[in-house]
């Protein structure tokens, strides 16, 4: 796992960099045939070395999966609802792992059965989902264009709603403005946002298992009536500790579709800059206090209530943070919302191997009190973010 978080970060810059040249249409396009043919040949990889090797590729061929997928949205999303379209993408990723969790194992029972696989059938699966990637491509190739005016479908009255309020730009391939990406207020203040959030939000999709194992471990098999065998205890604990980290995963679901209608709502009621920022603000101070009252739960169901609403609003906030980058980016906008992803990630992977060393030493507190104080800093931050303040003016833009 950590080598993938790794490559996906670090590859972020390059990535948007490429989406943001060559279009997000042809872009995706390669990416997703590149992490759909690793997928597969994870599926067939005859070695240790050649399966982590594989796994630090698929991180960086996936790596231009939201960068591409913002860019798209900039330009076929008018700004009034850019925020809701964010959040159905940033759902996708969500419900997609979810449901991986809950059919991957019928999946692999499923392949066995058909082609008769005693021994690693989860091999075929891999192969399997890198077909649907491929299959996907296809489709995705005759339907999408990059621009509403190259689609043939879209008329001019769409075109022109669409297009409201946007500078034309020009269709030359833009350089990087790395001075621009590398001193703007609103990339560095989105950069730390986002890893901030992630060192608040790993803890849930990383360490919440184990959490659960440790400290209600005795309290859910008694509840599932395990008695005092500890076999059965661990066999109890082992039975319905997935399910129910996969639960708070849902609430993460629900969170980005509220999260994104709220956005361009609180846009049009509060303007472009307290629209924007006020979903940031709000969910990180919650989640924050959540954190720490979490600490002193007792109750396995209240705990994992409260873990469920720190994932609802880590992802209420995902709409309004992405419709920013758009809104700020302009034409660059794979690059500025990769570079901020990549602090991110950088945040989720750095402190992943944190919480592994405070585990050990059994400092769970210190895990929440770091969490609660990372949201702390994802909310104050959103307070100096400005999305009318361009990366580069549009006139520069225009001029290519």
């Amino acid at each position: 796992i950590g080598l993938f978080f790794w490559s996906y970060a670090l590859f972020q810059v390059p990535a948007g960099w490429l989406c943001d040249v060559f279009g997000s249409r042809k872009s995706l396009i390669i990416f997703v045939l590149a992490w759909s043919t690793v997928t597969m040949c994870l599926g067939l990889a005859s070695s240790l070395w050649m399966f982590l090797l594989l796994r630090i590729l698929l991180g960086v061929a996936q790596a231009g999966a939201y960068p591409s997928a913002a860019g798209f949205i900039k330009k076929w999303i008018p700004v009034e609802g850019r925020a809701g379209a964010n959040s159905m993408v940033t759902m996708g990723g969500r419900f997609g792992g979810v449901i991986a969790f809950f059919f991957t194992p019928m999946l692999m029972l499923l392949m066995a059965w058909i082609f008769k696989i005693e021994v690693s059938p989860w091999r075929a699966v891999f192969v399997l989902y890198g077909l649907m990637g491929i299959i996907w491509s296809v489709f995705f190739w005759f339907q999408f264009r990059e621009t509403p005016r190259q689609h043939p479908a879209c008329n001019a009255a769409e075109v022109a709603l669409i297009e409201q309020g946007t500078v034309s730009v020009a269709t030359a391939p833009p350089a990087l403005p790395w001075v621009a990406l590398l001193t703007h207020p609103n990339v560095w203040l989105l950069s730390i946002g986002g890893f901030f959030i992630n060192v608040g939000w790993v803890f849930l999709v990383s360490w919440l298992t184990p959490y659960l194992t440790e400290i209600y471990g005795d309290d859910i098999a008694r509840q599932m009536g395990a008695g005092d065998d500890p076999k059965a205890i661990e066999l109890a604990v082992n039975s319905i500790k997935g399910p129910l980290t996969a639960i708070t995963g849902m609430f993460g679901v629900l969170g980005s579709i509220i999260g994104g209608i709220l956005a361009d709502i609180l846009r049009k009621k509060f303007g472009p800059i307290w629209g924007r920022r006020i979903p940031g603000i709000v969910s990180g101070f919650i989640a924050a206090a959540i954190y720490v009252v979490a600490l002193f739960t007792e109750n396995v169901w209240v705990f994992l209530g409260l873990m469920s609403i720190i994932y609802f609003l880590t992802d209420l906030g995902l709409g309004a943070l992405w419709a920013t980058y758009q809104d700020f980016g302009g034409k660059y906008v794979s690059s500025v919302l990769g570079f901020a992803n990549m602090c991110g990630n950088l945040g989720a992977a750095a402190f992943a191997i944190v919480i592994g060393y405070l585990a050990e030493a059994d400092r769970w507190p210190v895990v929440f009190m770091l969490s609660s104080g990372s949201f702390l800093i994802v909310a104050s931050v959103w307070f100096f973010v400005d999305p009318t303040h361009q990366l580069v003016p549009d006139e520069k833009q225009a001029a290519g």
